[in-house]
Protein backbone atom coordinates (compact mmCIF):
# COMPACT_ATOMS: atom_id res chain seq x y z
CA UNK A 1 0.00 0.00 0.00
CA UNK A 2 1.30 3.69 -0.96
CA UNK A 3 1.85 6.62 1.78
CA UNK A 4 -1.06 8.45 0.03
CA UNK A 5 -3.58 5.71 0.02
CA UNK A 6 -2.53 4.91 3.94
CA UNK A 7 -3.33 8.96 4.61
CA UNK A 8 -6.16 8.83 2.68
CA UNK A 9 -7.47 5.76 4.86
CA UNK A 10 -6.53 7.21 8.34
CA UNK A 11 -8.32 10.69 7.34
CA UNK A 12 -11.17 8.88 6.25
CA UNK A 13 -11.34 6.94 9.12
CA UNK A 14 -11.07 10.04 11.32
CA UNK A 15 -13.89 11.58 9.39
CA UNK A 16 -16.01 8.79 9.99
CA UNK A 17 -15.16 8.06 13.88
CA UNK A 18 -15.91 12.12 14.05
CA UNK A 19 -19.28 12.20 12.60
CA UNK A 20 -20.41 8.83 14.73
CA UNK A 21 -20.71 10.56 17.89
CA UNK A 22 -22.88 13.88 16.33
CA UNK A 23 -25.03 10.91 14.61
CA UNK A 24 -25.33 8.93 18.16
CA UNK A 25 -26.04 12.28 19.82
CA UNK A 26 -28.74 12.57 17.37
CA UNK A 27 -30.04 9.55 18.08
CA UNK A 28 -29.80 9.33 21.69
CA UNK A 29 -31.91 12.94 21.84
CA UNK A 30 -34.15 11.32 19.33
CA UNK A 31 -34.99 8.65 21.47
CA UNK A 32 -34.84 10.80 25.00
CA UNK A 33 -37.36 12.87 23.04
CA UNK A 34 -39.76 9.65 22.35
CA UNK A 35 -39.60 8.71 26.05
CA UNK A 36 -40.92 11.70 27.05
CA UNK A 37 -43.60 11.88 24.36
CA UNK A 38 -44.47 8.21 25.26
CA UNK A 39 -44.21 9.10 29.24
CA UNK A 40 -46.80 12.44 28.19
CA UNK A 41 -49.13 10.26 26.74
CA UNK A 42 -49.22 8.25 29.57
CA UNK A 43 -49.75 10.56 32.18
CA UNK A 44 -52.55 11.44 30.19
CA UNK A 45 -54.24 8.35 29.86
CA UNK A 46 -53.90 7.38 33.02
CA UNK A 47 -55.41 10.57 34.73
CA UNK A 48 -59.44 8.53 34.04
CA UNK A 49 -57.53 5.67 35.45
CA UNK A 50 -56.35 7.84 38.74
CA UNK A 51 -59.93 9.65 39.24
CA UNK A 52 -61.85 6.37 39.18
CA UNK A 53 -59.10 4.54 41.60
CA UNK A 54 -59.58 7.80 43.73
CA UNK A 55 -63.34 7.67 43.73
CA UNK A 56 -63.50 3.80 44.48
CA UNK A 57 -60.88 5.01 47.87
CA UNK A 58 -63.73 7.58 48.60
CA UNK A 59 -66.52 5.39 48.61
CA UNK A 60 -64.74 2.29 50.79
CA UNK A 61 -63.46 4.97 53.23
CA UNK A 62 -67.09 5.90 53.48
CA UNK A 63 -68.10 2.30 53.77
CA UNK A 64 -65.39 1.46 56.50
CA UNK A 65 -66.20 4.72 58.56
CA UNK A 66 -70.10 3.74 58.29
CA UNK A 67 -69.19 0.52 59.77
CA UNK A 68 -66.75 1.67 62.49
CA UNK A 69 -69.67 4.06 63.95
CA UNK A 70 -72.27 0.99 63.90
CA UNK A 71 -69.42 -0.58 66.40
CA UNK A 72 -69.17 1.64 68.03
CA UNK A 73 -72.72 2.52 68.60
CA UNK A 74 -72.66 -0.80 69.85
CA UNK A 75 -71.20 -1.01 73.51
CA UNK A 76 -72.11 -2.72 76.64
CA UNK A 77 -73.46 0.65 77.95
CA UNK A 78 -76.31 0.08 76.00
CA UNK A 79 -77.15 -3.52 77.63
CA UNK A 80 -79.73 -3.77 80.79
CA UNK A 81 -78.62 -7.22 81.12
CA UNK A 82 -75.03 -6.35 82.24
CA UNK A 83 -75.08 -5.23 85.86
CA UNK A 84 -71.71 -5.27 88.06
CA UNK A 85 -70.67 -8.39 85.67
CA UNK A 86 -73.88 -10.42 86.75
CA UNK A 87 -75.97 -11.39 83.75
CA UNK A 88 -79.41 -11.43 83.89
CA UNK A 89 -80.73 -13.74 81.52
CA UNK A 90 -83.97 -12.93 81.21
CA UNK A 91 -83.15 -9.68 80.08
CA UNK A 92 -80.75 -10.84 77.53
CA UNK A 93 -83.43 -10.97 74.31
CA UNK A 94 -84.38 -7.46 74.86
CA UNK A 95 -80.71 -6.56 74.54
CA UNK A 96 -80.50 -8.65 72.09
CA UNK A 97 -83.69 -7.16 70.17
CA UNK A 98 -81.90 -3.56 70.84
CA UNK A 99 -78.98 -4.17 69.30
CA UNK A 100 -80.88 -5.30 65.97
CA UNK A 101 -83.12 -2.35 65.85
CA UNK A 102 -79.58 -0.11 66.20
CA UNK A 103 -78.03 -1.82 63.40
CA UNK A 104 -81.36 -1.99 61.19
CA UNK A 105 -81.77 1.83 61.77
CA UNK A 106 -78.67 2.60 59.99
CA UNK A 107 -79.86 0.61 56.82
CA UNK A 108 -78.53 -2.73 57.75
CA UNK A 109 -80.45 -5.93 57.43
CA UNK A 110 -79.88 -8.31 60.33
CA UNK A 111 -79.15 -11.75 59.49
CA UNK A 112 -79.02 -13.17 63.05
CA UNK A 113 -76.95 -13.45 66.14
CA UNK A 114 -74.71 -15.48 68.29
CA UNK A 115 -74.44 -15.37 71.80
CA UNK A 116 -71.57 -16.81 73.82
CA UNK A 117 -71.16 -17.57 77.40
CA UNK A 118 -67.53 -18.67 78.70
CA UNK A 119 -67.43 -19.96 81.72
CA UNK A 120 -63.68 -20.35 81.67
CA UNK A 121 -62.98 -16.86 80.60
CA UNK A 122 -65.74 -14.89 82.20
CA UNK A 123 -67.14 -13.99 79.09
CA UNK A 124 -70.31 -13.03 77.47
CA UNK A 125 -70.08 -12.23 73.68
CA UNK A 126 -72.84 -11.44 71.31
CA UNK A 127 -71.62 -11.53 67.64
CA UNK A 128 -74.97 -9.67 65.36
CA UNK A 129 -74.54 -10.85 61.26
CA UNK A 130 -75.80 -7.83 59.01
CA UNK A 131 -75.40 -6.53 55.71
CA UNK A 132 -75.57 -4.37 53.24
CA UNK A 133 -75.54 -4.37 49.77
CA UNK A 134 -73.38 -7.38 48.74
CA UNK A 135 -71.28 -6.73 52.39
CA UNK A 136 -71.69 -8.58 55.17
CA UNK A 137 -70.79 -7.32 58.14
CA UNK A 138 -70.27 -8.89 62.50
CA UNK A 139 -70.67 -6.41 65.24
CA UNK A 140 -69.19 -8.11 68.33
CA UNK A 141 -69.97 -7.04 72.22
CA UNK A 142 -68.20 -8.32 74.79
CA UNK A 143 -68.73 -8.27 78.60
CA UNK A 144 -67.31 -9.72 81.46
CA UNK A 145 -69.74 -11.89 83.26
CA UNK A 146 -68.49 -13.38 86.74
CA UNK A 147 -72.39 -14.57 87.55
CA UNK A 148 -75.41 -15.55 85.65
CA UNK A 149 -79.02 -15.43 86.79
CA UNK A 150 -82.33 -16.51 85.58
CA UNK A 151 -80.45 -19.16 83.12
CA UNK A 152 -82.51 -22.34 81.89
CA UNK A 153 -81.47 -25.18 82.89
CA UNK A 154 -80.11 -26.86 79.77
CA UNK A 155 -77.83 -23.95 79.08
CA UNK A 156 -76.89 -23.91 82.64
CA UNK A 157 -75.61 -27.90 82.04
CA UNK A 158 -74.31 -27.28 79.02
CA UNK A 159 -71.75 -24.70 80.92
CA UNK A 160 -71.19 -26.61 83.36
CA UNK A 161 -70.08 -29.60 81.10
CA UNK A 162 -68.81 -27.98 78.22
CA UNK A 163 -67.30 -24.98 80.16
CA UNK A 164 -68.83 -22.62 77.12
CA UNK A 165 -72.41 -22.54 75.03
CA UNK A 166 -73.03 -20.22 71.83
CA UNK A 167 -76.71 -20.16 71.28
CA UNK A 168 -77.86 -18.38 67.34
CA UNK A 169 -80.76 -16.03 68.27
CA UNK A 170 -82.95 -14.79 65.55
CA UNK A 171 -85.90 -12.74 65.59
CA UNK A 172 -89.27 -13.18 63.21
CA UNK A 173 -89.64 -10.04 61.16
Amino acid sequence: MLKSELKLKQISEKDTSQKEPEVILKQVNNSYLTIIDKIKMKEEENIPDKIDKLLKTLKNAEEKISQAVQENVLDTDTLNSIEEEVLNFDLLEQDIEKIHTIIQQDGYSVLGSRLVLDNEKDLMEIKTYSQKGEKSFVNTVSAKVKKVSNIPADILDEIESKGRVEISVKFDD
